[in-house]
């Protein structure tokens, strides 16, 4: 049960994988979000063939220092320095130019489609017309299995009333496309559609939204700062919670060191010894 994500990075650090593969090599580098405010930073390795012939210019552009691409793939969490941040297995890569003079006005947040397994009721938010409820997400990425929780805010309007009642706990499979933040080390999303499957009845039946995209209830809030707000107004269980994520704690550390050797963007094709 994957999370994908699609957003927008520049990119601060790259090296490419050591290893001998006699058709693809890999690309790990450090891509800054939201372009111009630049934030938060996420870990990524990106599988190229090693023929230019066999490379799609369009989804596989190769990373270079310093600029900016727009990137799509499996995320799960990683961590450094102690802090929790993204790691992208990267399945798309364009090349983009954003000028300087305007780049902090492109805040690209990162966008998500996610499927997971509610592990409670959902639960009001005080004083808004919001709800709450953890996803217990699975995964595989890179050989390593990962459990974690993301925590999925949506407005109970009319809409999503047979929602908060129809959940079953560790039952439906639930299915969500918003908006990803980090805070407090926690993972949130903004739910912009968001339907499930109740797994235990007789018939399966699809609940889904009428519209695409739901009005939010104040349009003068940012996504983030209703996020903020649920999270501070949100009982925090993670001694009892499956919150204890497996992830990768070696972003930058010595097994990157060994794998990948120096930022080779200064060329744009690669040496024939790769």
């Amino acid at each position: 049960m994957p999370c994908y994500a699609d957003t927008i990075v520049r990119i601060k650090h790259v090296r490419r994988n050591k290893k001998e593969d006699a058709r693809t090599f890999s690309m790990w580098a450090i891509g800054a979000y939201p372009v111009g405010s630049e934030g938060y930073e996420m870990e990524m390795i990106l599988p190229i063939p090693i023929n230019p012939d066999d490379r799609d210019p369009d989804s596989q552009a190769i990373f270079k220092r310093d600029e900016y691409y727009s990137v799509g793939g499996k995320i799960v969490p990683g961590s450094y320095a102690g802090n929790k941040r993204l790691k992208m297995l990267v399945s798309a890569s364009t090349s983009i130019t954003i000028d300087d003079k305007v780049a902090d006005s492109n805040k690209c947040p990162i966008k998500v489609s996610l499927v997971g397994i509610p592990q409670t009721m959902p639960s009001e938010i005080r004083h808004t017309e919001n709800s709450i409820i953890e996803l217990l997400i699975s995964d595989h990425l890179l050989q390593q299995h990962y459990n974690y929780i993301i925590k999925v805010v949506f407005p109970h309007i009319s809409q999503f009333k047979h929602f908060k009642t129809s959940v079953r706990p560790h039952e439906s499979i639930i299915f969500v496309i918003g908006q990803l933040e980090i805070i407090d080390d926690e993972f949130y999303v903004y739910a912009r559609e968001l339907n499930f499957v109740d797994t235990f009845a007789t018939k399966k039946k699809v609940h889904e939204t009428n519209n695409h995209e739901i009005t939010l209830i104040t349009t003068t809030n940012t996504t983030r700062s209703k996020l903020l707000y649920a999270h501070k107004n949100t009982t925090n269980n993670s001694e009892d919670s499956p919150e204890n994520i497996q992830s990768s704690t070696s972003t930058a550390s010595e097994y990157f060191e060994s794998m990948y050797q120096d930022d080779p963007s200064e060329d744009d094709e690669l040496p024939q010894d790769v």
